[in-house]
């Protein structure tokens, strides 16, 4: 089976340390309408580069997020909620690190379509911060 890999976010960096506290999460968009309609199988890769992330200041969570549009409106778009799956970057995350899940796995086949989200959760004062990238590795199936 030939795999290939596509990169969908180039080496970024998120920072939540100004979120106020408490404060529900905040969530940025990183990748949109990701398209896997040909993939059998898809695993998603996240190199965090660095982080900043102190003990007990709270997670940052990249989420994915099953994606469709609208025929009639394909400026429309649908998210399938909750999320598929995510990997979350804590203070006990090494740094750096390679962390990957597969997205078979939690949906059960490959979606035709994904959104990439971060989210910050904020649970004490402190750093909230991480350089990440993220690619998809992809076999035809």
């Amino acid at each position: 089976m030939v795999g290939y890999t596509i990169e969908c976010l180039p080496k970024t960096s998120v920072d939540f340390s100004g979120m106020a506290f408490p404060i529900v999460p905040q969530e940025v968009v990183l990748a949109d309408q990701i398209g896997l309609l040909h993939w059998g199988e898809v695993t998603m890769a996240v190199r965090v580069h660095s982080h900043t992330l102190g003990a007990g200041t709270g997670t940052i969570v990249i989420g994915v997020y099953q994606q469709t549009v609208s025929d009639d409106d394909p400026g429309k778009t649908f998210l399938g909620l909750p999320g598929i799956c995510s990997i979350a970057l804590t203070s006990a995350t090494p740094s750096p690190a390679y962390l990957t899940v597969s997205l078979n796995a939690s949906f059960g086949s490959s979606p035709t379509m994904i959104r990439l989200v971060a989210q910050g959760f904020r649970l004490a004062l402190g750093s909230l911060a991480a350089t990440i990238s993220i690619e998809l590795s992809v076999k035809e199936g």
